[in-house]
C-alpha cells in the first residue's frame, strides 16, 4: 500500500525582500501580491523572516506586489521578465521597532507559516515567509 504525490512544476517565483533606510532587514512589513488588480495574498516579515516569496502558478498577466509599513506604502508592477524586488523603507533602523510575528495569509482569512497557498479564480498563490 503505497500513496504516489504528483509533483507539480514550479511556477514563476518572485523573491521579495524588505530593508530600511540603512539597508537593513525590517521586520513589520505586510507584502501583498496582486494579479490582474485582484489581491491574492500576502505575508508579514518578523525579526526571524524578512523576506518572502510567491509562487504563482496560472496565467498572470498582470502582476503587482505592494508593501505596506506604517503609513509608508510602496508599489512595484512586475513584468514576466523579473523574479525579485527589494523594497527600501525611509526609516531608520533604530525606530523600526514593530514586534510582529511572520505569516502568510490569503485573501479568504487563510493562514500558514512558513507558507500557505491561495487559490483566486484559475490562479494559485504559494505564499512563503
Amino acid at each position: 500500500m503505497g500513496t504516489s504525490v504528483r509533483e507539480e512544476s514550479r511556477g514563476r517565483v518572485i523573491d521579495v525582500a524588505v530593508v530600511d533606510a540603512a539597508g537593513q532587514s525590517l521586520q513589520g512589513v505586510k507584502v501583498a501580491i496582486k494579479i490582474r488588480g485582484v489581491s491574492a495574498g500576502s505575508f508579514v516579515t518578523d525579526a526571524y523572516h524578512t523576506a518572502g516569496s510567491f509562487e504563482i502558478h496560472g496565467e498572470a498577466m498582470r502582476v503587482e506586489l505592494v508593501a505596506s509599513y506604517g503609513q509608508q506604502q510602496l508599489t512595484a508592477p512586475m513584468r514576466k521578465e523579473f523574479n525579485s524586488h527589494t523594497f527600501a523603507f525611509a526609516v531608520l533602523p533604530y525606530l523600526a521597532v514593530a514586534q510582529t510575528v511572520a505569516v502568510a495569509r490569503c485573501p479568504d482569512g487563510t493562514t500558514g507559516t512558513p507558507c500557505v497557498t491561495c487559490v483566486v479564480g484559475d490562479i494559485r498563490v504559494r505564499i512563503c515567509v
